[in-house]
């Protein structure tokens, strides 16, 4: 229903009841028809769809029309509160809400209710909002200043405003801007430029108007100077991006991708890969613009931007969110029930997020009573055995975050008979073979039934017979259709309208028409040229019809000019060639038309006298075509080729068309020369009498052999600084223009900047054709393609498909002073330095480091990392205890040779620490004990020998062990303690070192028995560069590669770098 509310629908006129009567002999106790309900909305939306925005200048009038029967009566509330008529300003007259002299007290929601006996209709709830325009904050000029080629961004800094205000650019002279492929403007409302020209300099102000108002407000200067110079060239890059992209069903949206870049940018849009059509983008491209928003819309998009300086487009993705507001997903429905009826009403509920659904009755909350005929079950309200006198009227409200739905269906509890409304015609006409099709529709209360009966018994669906039925604004659609008619369908077809209260009928006579057939005879002729041709259309039809002819040749309708011209008709339906010719030969068609039906026949007519061959040759080359006649005496008559039909212009009055002739025939041809042949050339050979007027002419069909051209590119074979090698793919019949046989190939190359194609030697052809071209600059982009030549003269095709190579740099040098320093008993940091380098346009692309394990014959292993200013790398995942020699390449457009070999880096053993603490304890604490045993036994001893043993010093000096004297050596004690930390001792100190404690630095760090070998991270300070993560174990095997006179084979075990960075 849109967002009309309607009360009743179904008004039944008088007239309509009185014809209903006439026809079925039925009445009704009550004669006064339902009443018809509807409220409109008020005509006031200047702020949105349900908004108005007041002007204290002008009186605010919301109308709320509404028809009914009786007469509805009005009311309005603001914010659920009656309107107060006590203010002077505000009056309601007829529905009409009037608010002179606006202020901001008067700002609130508007809603009008019409009311008559059966019920009360609401509008759908209007914001007023008082209307403004806030001024600028900021009212100082601003000086910007840009070089050739930058991207420009002047913000409008527009104020706000209800409504909302309109904003546009104009510069110094008052000249209003407008978009270009440089210019556009922000969502914001600001001035944007993806590369600034001098043209642009100059001075710019933003505007800003409230329509309503009629107010416009400018805002303080924007002086934009461009300082002078050549614009620098720059990818293109996406510097916007739409941020509100949620969008409404039903509602327009658009998403403004923004980019800079020079040349100026291309933008495109994508969607699931697929390009989207130009006719769904804006603002060259700018925009993608969705006129009606619809839930299949939503989804993810790419905004991509190019110029010729993108290796590939920059690109950005953003999600489109498309919710709703309330919808009802079905029609909202009025229902005119007979008393004791079923029925039931569905508010069918749509939006995003789900909408919350209030029903009402009468405008007021809907509250069940005890023994009502209607009973609410959520979304629905079933109507059970209701009595005359309680119609009433119910209001589904949906409301989300978007807005609010009113539906009201109006339940009428009356009986109406079944009356037809829209009666079949009175009579049809058709012919066999054909359709015929009766319509009756039908109301009523309770809901007809629609039969169809022919010749008074009832026709049921099926076969030939086809009954479709349909409901329309509460009425019964019934479609009879009869297909492949035969004469006996005709007869007398009544549809009959049935309900429990009275039924109705209305008729159809139909009559069936014998269908018209046309056929010409002879349906083929063939005849001799300048013998005449006559065709007969015979036909069969329908006695009362009557028939008309029409001739036609080769589809082009023949016009009667009287007797003595080409075509003569000795009767209507009889058509006579008087003198054929070659030209002659054709279709010729008759068509019949009565005023019932139309048919049509054809016959072939073939005159023979006149042929033609030709040598088929190259574009461009001279051939023979040869006019031939099969006339049994030739004397007398005359041969020419022409470039046209006309006679004129191949007798030599004019001379344009002339090719060859005339020439008198002699025998059955005549060759004739052609230079200079194209493939657009037509040829006719025309042939007449001496002294006579033409009599035919033929096409002599002429055509040329096509060129042979490749479909694809040509291929970088090899290439070094001064040639380069390309292969292409060979000719082939079945997918390539042209025809055969290809013989040679021709190369083509031009430097790619500027300059002439130079065409390379012809080239037997071969399956895989290629050559060499020598001589040629470094560093330099070239354009390369090959032409396909075919055999015979002038078989040289044009240019195919071009691509673009370059020779290669002179060899870069490597870097220089590598070295490595080891972090961790499996990772080390690499270092180099770059080397003085000559010019090469690709700069350098990337670093190889390589190494191996000294001793080892497991091979090289390599890895990469990013190019540029990258002067180191940290390598993990070494064996500790193993010793390794590493060198470094750079790569421009090639690998530069390998730097000078490190020396033998040894990596530090592997710390076993748990073990070695638990052997070092449990040995000292062996020790211990035999130390405690031997002391206690020597004590024993010494107590017996008291006659040498008075001094308690001499005991402990008998007592000294030479273990406990090792043990207390500072390489012993030194051992425990680092096994007690967790560190192992590479060795124990030699004489020299005895009392000399190892600095902890000198050792390696302790290595948790979990660690992972392969890659041992530590944190590192700096920033790791951009690049580096690549897998080395998908790259091609690498060229042998030298280091120390080794020669390796290449990369066996790729390596990915944990860091890398630049200096």
């Amino acid at each position: 229903m849109g967002h009309t509310v309607r009360l009743v629908i179904c008004l039944l006129c008088g007239l309509l009841l009185q014809s209903s009567a006439e026809s079925s002999q039925c009445g009704r106790k009550d004669d006064t028809p339902p009443a018809k309900l509807k409220v409109k909305r008020p005509r006031a939306y200047e702020y949105g769809e349900y908004g108005v925005a007041m002007d204290e200048r002008q009186s605010t009038v919301l109308k709320c029309t509404a028809e009914g029967r009786p007469a509805p009566t009005y009311s309005w509330q603001k914010d659920g509160n009656p309107v107060s008529t006590t203010d002077p300003r505000i009056t309601v007259e007829d529905g009409v809400l009037t608010i002179e002299v606006p202020t901001t007290d008067d700002e609130g929601q508007y809603q009008c209710f019409a009311t008559n006996p059966y019920g009360t209709a609401l509008s759908p709830k209007y914001k007023t909002v008082y209307a403004f325009q806030a001024p600028y904050t900021d009212v100082t000029p601003k000086e910007f200043e840009f070089n050739v080629g930058e991207e420009v961004l002047l913000d409008c800094g527009a104020p706000d405003g209800a409504p909302k205000p309109t904003i546009y650019w104009v510069d110094e002279d008052s000249e209003r801007l407008t978009l270009s492929e440089r210019m556009s403007f922000t969502e914001e409302g600001g001035l944007y430029l993806s590369n600034v020209e001098k043209e642009d300099e100059g001075v710019y102000y933003c505007f800003t108007g409230n329509n309503l108002l009629r107010t416009f407000m400018r805002s303080p200067a924007r002086f934009l100077d461009v300082n002078s110079g050549t614009a620098t060239a720059r990818p293109a890059a996406i510097s916007h991006l739409s941020t509100e992209n949620e969008g409404l069903r039903e509602q327009s949206k658009a998403i403004r991708c923004l980019a800079t870049g020079y040349p100026t940018p291309a933008i495109s849009w994508f969607r699931n890969g697929q390009q989207l059509p130009e006719a769904a983008l804006q603002n060259f491209n700018r925009d993608l613009y969705f006129d009606s928003l619809n839930f299949a819309d939503g989804g993810s998009y790419e905004c991509r931007a190019s110029n010729e300086h993108n290796i590939q487009p920059d690109t950005r993705s953003v999600l489109l969110t498309v919710e709703s507001a309330p919808y009802f997903a079905t029609p909202v429905r009025d229902v005119v029930i007979p008393p004791g009826g079923i029925d039931e009403i569905i508010c069918d509920a749509g939006g995003v997020p789900g909408p919350e659904l209030t029903w009402l009755q009468n405008g007021g909350p809907f509250r069940m009573a005890e023994g009502s005929p209607y009973q609410l079950d959520g979304d629905r309200i079933r109507i059970i055995e209701p009595l005359e006198g309680q119609s009433t009227v119910f209001q589904c409200i949906l409301e989300n975050v978007h807005g609010e739905r009113v539906g009201s269906y109006t339940i009428t509890v009356l009986a109406i008979p079944a009356t037809i409304t829209v009666k079949p015609e009175e009579e049809v006409v058709e012919s066999e073979g054909d359709v015929v099709s009766l319509s009756c529709t039908a109301f009523g209360s309770p809901e007809p039934t629609i039969e169809w009966h022919k010749d008074d018994v009832k026709l049921d669906h099926g076969g030939r017979i086809i009954i479709e039925v349909s409901g329309e604004s509460d009425a019964v659609v019934s479609t009879l259709n009869v297909t492949d008619l035969i004469f006996d369908d005709g007869g007398h077809y009544t549809c009959h309208a049935l309900n429990s209260v009275c039924n109705s009928s209305e008729s159809s006579d139909v009559l069936i028409r014998f269908p018209t057939n046309a056929t010409v005879e002879p349906s083929e002729l063939m005849v001799t040229m300048g013998d005449p041709a006559i065709f007969t259309c015979n036909v069969q039809k329908d006695d009362l019809a009557v028939p008309t002819w029409s001739w036609f040749f080769n589809d082009v309708k023949i016009e009667s000019r009287g007797k003595g011209g080409e075509f003569e008709f000795p009767a209507e339906d009889k058509l006579r060639v008087r003198r054929t010719k070659a030209s002659h030969t054709g279709t010729f068609k008759c068509v019949v038309k009565t005023e019932y039906d139309s048919d049509s026949s054809t016959a072939e007519l073939i005159v023979q006298g006149l042929y033609s061959t030709f040598n088929k040759v190259n574009p461009g080359q001279s051939t023979t075509i040869t006019c031939i006649t099969d006339l049994l005496d030739s004397s007398g008559w005359e041969i020419m080729l022409s470039r046209s039909p006309n006679e004129d212009n191949a007798t030599g009055a004019s001379g344009m068309n002339e090719i060859g002739g005339p020439f008198n025939v002699s025998g059955t041809s005549r060759p004739i020369t052609v230079d200079d042949t194209q493939p657009t050339d037509v040829y006719f050979c025309l042939l007449r009498q001496t002294g006579t007027s033409l009599l035919a002419w033929l096409n002599t069909s002429f055509s040329t052999y096509a060129l042979p051209v490749l479909s694809a590119a040509p291929e970088l074979m090899s290439r070094n600084q001064t040639s380069i090698t390309i292969s292409w793919k060979a000719w082939d019949h079945g997918t390539d223009v042209g025809d055969p046989p290809c013989i040679a190939y021709i190369p083509h190359i031009r430097e790619a900047t500027n300059g002439d194609w130079i065409s390379g030697p012809n080239l037997q052809a071969t399956a895989r054709p290629q050559y060499l071209f020598g001589n040629l600059t470094t560093d330099t982009h070239y354009i390369f393609s090959v032409s396909a030549v075919r055999d015979g003269s002038g078989g040289e095709g044009p240019i195919g498909p071009a691509v673009i190579l370059k020779t290669l740099c002179n060899a870069p040098s490597p870097p220089s002073e590598v070295q490595v320093e080891v972090t961790a008993p499996n990772l080390v940091n690499v270092t180099w330095k770059l080397p003085a380098m000559t010019y090469c346009s690709t700069g350098i692309t990337s670093y190889t480091i390589y190494y191996y394990e000294e001793g080892s014959s497991s091979g090289i292993t390599s890895l990469t990392a990013a190019g540029g200013t990258t002067t180191w790398i940290l390598v993990g995942g070494l064996t500790p205890g193993t010793g390794y020699v590493f060198s470094v390449s750079l790569t421009t457009d090639q690998e530069s040779n390998t730097s000078l070999s490190t020396p033998v880096i040894n990596m530090p053993a592997q710390n076993n620490s748990g073990l070695v603490v638990a052997l070092v304890i449990g040995g000292c604490l062996l020790v211990l004990a035999v130390m405690i045993v031997g002391y206690f036994v020597k004590r024993r001893r010494s107590d017996k020998k008291q006659h040498n043993l008075n001094d308690s010093a001499n005991v402990n000096d008998a007592v000294q062990d030479e273990s406990y004297q090792q043990l207390n050596s500072p390489g012993k004690i030194e051992a425990v303690e680092m096994q007690q930390i967790g560190i192992t001792a590479e060795k124990d100190p030699g004489p020299d070192e005895i009392g000399r404690s190892k600095s902890s630095s000198e050792y390696p760090a302790c290595i948790n028995d979990d660690a992972d070998e392969s890659e041992y991270e530590v944190p590192i300070q700096g920033t790791a560069a951009e690049g580096n993560d690549h897998d080395v174990d998908n790259l091609a095997e690498p060229a042998p590669v030298y280091i120390n006179g080794r020669v390796f084979p290449g990369n066996r075990r790729g390596k990915r770098p944990l860091f890398t960075g630049s200096d």
